[in-house]
């Protein structure tokens, strides 16, 4: 008894200097690859500071996934194509279709064990192509015109800070967990990319034709945050909804923390730089396996001061709040389908087609 309460508080002692240890290697990581947010702050782009953060997620996300080749092919290619997602609000159809597309490839991409950086490539593609940020203060001021400059200095924003992501995560890989590949089975892969696919295609209808260039984008991100890839089970439904009532009440959270500290700091860069202290918090607790909500309760301060540059902020919170809750109810109405219709009827189907097999011996 003695032995086991000793070896309990020697486990104790030692899981605070961990997540410490977890927090500072976040802190240093988000520091390192906050550099081109920081840096555009001081150009002429500086409204548009936020627009490198896809390039710098996306990049170190593919490297800790699939490793630096494949990372940075994964990077280069969601460089181009978050820098020309901004054209669905001239082409709904097309911006419809691309969607289509990165709910799809994200079903692939389960299966091969890779979901979450393509999962993030189709956030930042729905977030940029409803909403495409404006880069400079003209912009600001009269509102973003998608034309070929805009698209390829959007491109040029995010191709160099996916280059400097990549290097300062490659510098720091042996330090940096790994994320571990769980492929999806076949069956599981086709199901979750068909729903991801027709929830990111309807909701970008929608968006595209009566919201664009609003924050909808955000009902997007919710989907593909909670809906991940499916399995059949009531634990998983259970699951789902347990992180669901936790996005609901972190969001929540988040809001109210986010339209205190707006009302004391009225200075939109030291918001932005808030939100970069709001993001070292929230990956700290992430990684350190904390529940759910205080991990969303820090990121969405970091995701309203950062999206539209410290601007703006009681209406950015409160858009982010309507829009999660949408983005919850549709993500857990796929779930409840494919539980209760989809699932059962892939069952039948192998049984008859065993059955069959069974018979033609």
């Amino acid at each position: 008894m003695t032995q086991a309460t000793a070896t309990d508080a020697s486990k104790g002692t030692k899981r605070r200097p961990s997540d410490l240890r977890l927090l500072l290697l976040a802190a240093v990581l988000i520091s390192l690859l906050s550099v081109p947010i920081v840096g555009l702050m001081f150009t002429p782009l500086a409204p548009g500071a936020g627009a490198a953060t896809p390039g710098i997620m996306i990049a170190g996300l593919s490297i800790l996934n699939l490793g630096i080749r494949r990372g940075l092919i994964l990077s280069a290619v969601a460089v181009v194509a978050i820098g020309i997602s901004p054209l669905g609000v001239l082409f709904p159809a097309l911006g419809v279709m691309i969607l289509l597309v990165a709910g799809g490839l994200a079903g692939v991409a389960a299966f091969r064990g890779y979901a979450s950086p393509v999962i993030q490539v189709a956030i930042f593609i729905g977030l940029t192509m409803i909403d495409p940020q404006a880069l400079t203060a003209a912009q600001v001021s009269h509102g973003v015109k998608v034309s070929t400059g805009y698209l390829l200095t959007l491109i040029g924003i995010n191709a160099i800070s996916a280059a400097w992501a990549a290097l300062c995560v490659i510098a720091l890989r042996k330090k940096l967990p790994t994320i571990p590949r769980t492929p999806l089975s076949a069956e599981g892969s086709i199901v979750y990319g068909a729903s991801l696919g027709l929830l990111l295609g309807a909701v970008g209808a929608v968006a595209l034709t009566w919201f664009p260039y609003t924050l909808s984008g955000w009902v997007i991100l919710t989907i593909c945050v909670i809906a991940r890839p499916m399995y059949p089970g009531e634990s998983v439904v259970r699951g789902l909804r347990r992180r669901a009532e936790h996005r609901a009440a972190g969001t929540l959270g988040g809001v109210i923390i986010a339209a205190g500290v707006a009302a004391v700091i009225h200075s939109a860069n030291a918001l932005v730089l808030l939100g970069l202290a709001f993001l070292v918090g929230a990956v700290g607790r992430l990684a350190a396996g904390a529940p759910y909500w205080q991990f969303v309760i820090l990121l969405t301060p970091a995701m309203v001061f950062m999206s539209q540059s410290g601007t703006h902020i009681e209406r950015v919170g409160l858009v982010r709040l309507g829009c999660s809750l949408i983005g919850i109810v549709l993500a857990v109405g796929a779930l409840e389908f494919n539980r209760k219709f989809t699932f059962p009827w892939i069952a039948r189907v192998r049984q008859a087609e065993d059955a069959s097999a069974i018979s033609a011996q």
